[in-house]
């Protein structure tokens, strides 16, 4: 048994060290700092041994979970007292992929990938870069305690000032530790606790962002149409276009296709977005043209919508480091400094929001919450006074009483609403 406010019997909770990594690392049961472990820490060869075994139970389609510790006696934040245990599940079971599963084939999966090795790396206080992922896996996460969440959490926060990337540190494993808990490697009453160490922040607005003005729309489509050959000038007039009224991100620019664009109502079928949910773009009346004109140079061949200009044939997407790069190059050029292409979004969430309600631009950029779409507010002092000048309320030429003692004469005029 071991319950999440006390350490395990293990060589995984090691006695509590005074910094905050090493607990870290004795709560993975694997580090390579050179600190002293516990006589029953895995030595290297040990470690070998271990993973070929596990890869011999993985070309099994039956598990050989232990079940001691389960049934009525079985305390409420109970975790499976076999630290082996995550590695007798079966092929595709192991909470790491489960959670993977939840990503969409391709970048977001990849990059899901990395940023677990990362977090495990930064848990076990190893170099970056360090671990593979056959290491990742063997590591009995489901063991973990709450004090190891919450020195875990602390590491996170002295090592990143960003609350975006504590957040992204943080999330992963909680990802993983829900996936324990649907294999019941773990208790719902454990993960609450571990969740309760594992808390994220909303990130707040950010300090690295801008509203385009009309003038910088301007610039940057003036740029885009004169640089580079007919094609180039096509494409690239054309995304910026789409980018500035539609509120689209790059990897959904990047992996947006021909097919998804609906020529009679006028819209673009997102089939990969952020959260991993379809997303159907309405085209600005003024942005057609610009995409007609690449269309009619790149071709109606199947495949992405906008393609490489120096691989035409093979229709494939365009990197996101592609697009950001087109961008970074025409912003330079026309003069918009402190740009980036996520900006495109900010700016456009901002316009909306000047004439719209917050809900209906929720859904206009897919956000699930309109908290999230408030983050990209750029709304200033200007538009603060400008809404209070809107409002009603009587003039009156006085206040209290004439100089003859009869009560002053009653509102004059009002603003108008």
């Amino acid at each position: 048994m071991c319950p999440a406010g006390q350490p395990a019997q293990t060589h995984m909770n090691a006695p509590t060290a005074t910094a905050s990594a090493p607990v870290v690392a004795d709560a993975l049961g694997h580090s390579r700092s050179g600190a002293t472990t516990s006589s029953e820490e895995p030595q290297p060869d040990d470690f070998e041994v271990l993973l070929a075994a596990a890869a011999k139970r993985h070309s099994t389609a039956t598990r050989t979970r232990t079940t001691a510790g389960s049934g009525p006696s079985r305390p409420s934040d109970w975790c499976d007292p076999d630290q082996k245990a995550i590695l007798t599940l079966g092929p595709g079971e192991h909470p790491i992929d489960l959670a993977m599963d939840r990503c969409k084939p391709g970048p977001s999966r990849d990059h899901f990938r990395t940023k677990v090795r990362r977090s495990y790396e930064l848990m076990a206080n190893v170099t970056l870069g360090s671990m593979t992922m056959d290491e990742v896996r063997a590591v009995p996460i489901h063991h973990l305690t709450a004090r190891q969440a919450g020195a875990f959490r602390r590491l996170v926060y002295s090592r990143y000032e960003s609350q975006s990337t504590r957040n992204d540190m943080i999330s992963v494993i909680r990802r993983v530790l829900q996936q324990c808990r649907n294999v019941e490697l773990l208790s719902v009453e454990r993960l609450d606790l571990l969740f309760d160490e594992l808390y994220t922040v909303a990130p707040g607005a950010s300090t690295q962002r801008r509203r385009l003005s009309p003038a910088d729309v301007e610039r940057l489509l003036r740029c885009a149409s004169t640089m580079g050959t007919e094609r180039a000038r096509a494409r690239n007039t054309a995304m910026i276009a789409l980018f500035c009224t539609s509120g689209i991100r790059s990897i959904e620019m990047s992996q947006a296709r021909l097919a998804d664009w609906n020529r009679e109502d006028e819209s673009i079928l997102l089939r990969f977005t952020k959260n991993k949910r379809d997303h159907r773009i309405y085209l600005h009346p003024d942005v057609v043209p610009y995409l007609e004109e690449w269309l009619r140079l790149r071709g109606t061949h199947p495949g992405a919508l906008f393609t490489s200009l120096t691989q035409p044939a093979r229709y494939g997407p365009l990197s996101t480091e592609t697009i950001q790069e087109m961008i970074r190059s025409r912003a330079e050029e026309a003069g918009v400094t402190g740009f980036r292409s996520h900006d495109f979004r900010r700016s456009f969430v901002t316009q909306l929001l000047r004439q719209n309600d917050a809900v209906l631009v929720s859904r206009l950029v897919n956000h699930a919450k309109v908290q999230s779409t408030m983050i990209y507010d750029l709304r200033g002092a200007d538009e603060e006074r400008e809404a209070i000048s809107t409002l009603a309320i009587p003039v009156f030429d006085s206040l209290g009483t004439d100089t003859d003692g009869s009560p002053s004469e009653g509102p004059q005029s009002g603003t108008a609403a």
